[in-house]
């Protein structure tokens, strides 16, 4: 299935809507864009409960296929994250909020400013540490 479990739903609802399939056709063609163990586990659940609906069915692959630990994975994740020599600050603060919202999908932004400023490098983090650092967004671009 991927490492992205909830990353692979919201593509699959994005071709859904895109698409406009009925929820039985996205359990119809689902089997199309599952492989291994996700494909025979869809097939089980498709056997044990032939009514099942779309709803249903993603909540089974999300709790068969999200990893336990994921959520603890994801915070040491972010609380060891830094900008990288080939990234740019705009991939970096995309890529922190990103994390930020997969661990909280309603953390705040002032929240989200300190993770993303705890992971810049000194001379950038000097820079703008005197700025307002409590808005991730401001006047069209980032910081």
């Amino acid at each position: 299935m991927g490492e992205d479990v909830d990353a692979f739903i919201e593509d699959f609802d994005l071709a859904a809507l895109i698409n406009n399939w009925s929820e039985i056709e996205k359990i119809t063609l689902l089997p199309l864009y599952l492989k291994d163990s996700a494909s025979i586990f869809f097939k089980l659940i498709k056997t044990k409960t032939p009514n099942i609906n779309w709803e249903q069915t993603k909540q089974q692959i999300k709790e068969k296929f999200t990893n336990i630990g994921n959520d603890k994975l994801l915070r040491i994740q972010l609380n060891q994250r830094k900008l990288m020599d080939n990234e740019n600050l705009n991939e970096f603060i995309i890529n922190m909020m990103e994390l930020c919202y997969k661990i909280n999908p309603n953390m705040v932004e002032e929240e989200i400013c300190e993770k993303i400023m705890v992971g810049l490098p000194d001379e950038i983090y000097n820079k703008i540490e005197i700025l307002d650092n409590t808005k991730v967004v401001g006047k069209g671009r980032y910081w």
